[in-house]
């Protein structure tokens, strides 16, 4: 779009710029004032960070699944 941003979805954003947003399903995802982030929401699960720290989700799922939440993933 006009600021930058990747959107798949339903999306609703006022200053939002360069984010890259995902949804799932009939839900909307609104933001606010951010910039940079991944927000990918998917079924019950619903993933947020910093552009920079995309790499860093492996260990974000590798804890989800120490802690038993595998049906989230």
């Amino acid at each position: 779009d006009g600021s930058g941003n990747t959107v798949q979805g339903n999306h609703v954003g006022v200053r939002t710029e360069r984010c890259i947003i995902i949804g799932s399903g009939s839900g909307v995802i609104g933001t606010v004032g951010v910039k940079d982030l991944v927000i990918v929401q998917d079924g019950d699960c619903t993933l947020v960070a910093h552009r920079d720290d995309e790499g860093a989700v492996k260990q974000l799922v590798e804890e989800a699944r120490r802690r038993g939440l595998e049906r989230f993933l």
